[in-house]
This record gives structure tokens, sequence and C-alpha cells, in this order.
């Protein structure tokens, strides 16, 4: 027996590197993403936070206890989820489209 191979379909994400400063870019561009694809807030699972500097993510599973490290992003997956992702990852798997 062998495991089988599965292979990632292209499915679009939409991300933002948090550099420690740009919460207000965060929000203004979640509300600029809500609008264009005509959502409420209802219609996003999870959202972010900052709280003494720190920036943090409360999931569908929950508040993340660790803040999100600068230079990590933010991501809203295609069933309009927010998640952090370690830097590493994007570059990896992910590549940029130019609007």
């Amino acid at each position: 027996m062998s495991f089988d191979r599965y292979v990632a379909r292209p499915l679009p994400v939409f991300a933002m590197q948090w550099t420690g400063e740009n919460a207000f870019l965060l929000h203004e561009a979640l509300e600029e993403y809500k609008k264009k694809n005509k959502l409420a807030d209802a219609d996003i699972i999870g959202k972010f936070t900052v709280q003494d500097g720190a920036l943090y993510i409360i999931t569908m599973e929950g508040a993340l206890s660790e803040p999100i490290r600068v230079g990590n992003y933010i991501v809203i997956g295609m069933r309009h989820e927010l998640y952090p992702c370690d830097r590493a990852i994007p570059n990896a798997i992910w590549f940029q489209e130019k609007a």
C-alpha cells in the first residue's frame, strides 16, 4: 500500500503583510474586500484586533493566544476566513498577481 498523491488546486487568496504599523491599512483593505465582494460583516469568518500595538486574529476556532509576528501575512481564504500565515509560505506556494 502506498500514499495517494494530491495536488493543490489553484485557488486565489488575498493577503497583506503585517508591518507592525499598518492596522489601519488592514482595516481599510478588509472593508474594500467586503464592498467589492458584496459581503456583510457576518460573511467574514474571523476578525483581527490590535491590543497594545500587537495584532491578534480571532479565527473560527477562537482567539489566537500569540500576536501576529511582524512580517507575517493576514490572509483571506476562499470562504472569506481570516487567518495568519508565516512569511515564508506565500513565496513558496503563491505568486502575486498584478492588479
